[in-house]
């Protein structure tokens, strides 16, 4: 037998006899409950984090040459065509409002023999940005210097950006024979 707090045996026999009203009792009876909960979820406490982001400034440089990671001339044969390898630059930054310059190290290439090549017989300019940066040797100058040699200026809005540096070699002269060697340093420098 059910017991409804505050309804008697007597009222308890009434319902059964009219389920109808015994459903509406439950259903009010649910509702009051279900509000009584309510109010008591309510009264939980809750506390608010704050959330923050911390982001680095971040610039990286990426070099490929088209051979791969070296650039390869050869075999050079006097009054042969030219020989041109490319270098694609990329560079991912998160930096905006922060522009960058490109710079290229290439002081000497000698042979395994000591032979310095001739400076002026590796020429190099670079084409402008895909994102609006702007190439500083857009015509053939000697690649081969002791100084550091500006190639490229970002946008003033910076950001990232790619760009492509083509190396020359004339094959114009009689060079001694030889493998010959140099390191051609890429630097990525804030402006």
């Amino acid at each position: 037998m059910i017991y409804v707090q505050g309804l008697k045996r007597n009222d308890v026999k009434y319902f059964r006899r009219h389920p109808r009203l015994w459903r509406l009792f439950a259903l009010i009876s649910l509702i009051i409950v279900s509000m009584s909960a309510g109010n008591a979820l309510a009264a939980v406490d809750t506390e608010r984090l704050e959330m923050k982001y911390e982001i680095e400034p971040v610039r990286a440089l990426q070099v490929q040459a088209d051979s791969g990671t070296i650039l390869r001339f050869g075999p050079l044969v006097p009054n042969a065509d030219m020989t041109e390898q490319i270098l694609s630059v990329s560079i991912a930054t998160n930096e905006l409002d922060a522009g960058y310059r490109i710079y290229q190290e290439l002081p000497y290439v000698t042979s395994s023999q000591g032979n310095a090549f001739p400076k002026t017989e590796v020429l190099m300019w670079a084409e402008d940005g895909k994102e609006g940066g702007v190439s500083q040797i857009k015509s053939p100058v000697p690649a081969i210097s002791k100084k550091k040699i500006l190639i490229f200026v970002s946008s003033k809005k910076g950001g990232p950006d790619s760009f492509r540096i083509h190396y020359r070699v004339p094959n114009q002269s009689i060079y001694d024979a030889g493998r010959y060697l140099g390191n051609v340093r890429i630097i990525l420098d804030a402006k």
